[in-house]
């Protein structure tokens, strides 16, 4: 996750712990690795921002447990987190 106006955005999780440069421009925030674009989202009020595959991306490396369906528990997951932050 990077930060943005105390908003939180996800990046792939290849690019955790890395230094990275953000831009705004047209109220969306580009996320860049060097001169690489590896996100954009909108800027929201949201406090987190999740986009779906950084989800489940981070997830499978989460659990390790091959039988266990990401998909559906990543699903199930961002929307409590959605629901949590909905009024923030």
């Amino acid at each position: 996750m990077i930060t943005y106006r105390s908003n939180q955005y996800s990046v792939p999780p290849k690019y955790l712990g890395k230094r990275l440069v953000l831009q705004v421009y047209d109220n969306y925030l580009y996320v860049y690795y060097n001169t690489e674009l590896i996100v954009i989202h909108p800027v929201s009020a949201k406090k987190l921002n999740y986009t779906h595959d950084h989800y489940v991306a981070i997830s499978k490396q989460t659990f390790k447990d091959q039988t266990m369906d990401i998909e559906k528990i990543a699903k199930e997951n961002l929307t409590q987190i959605g629901a949590m932050f909905k009024n923030e």
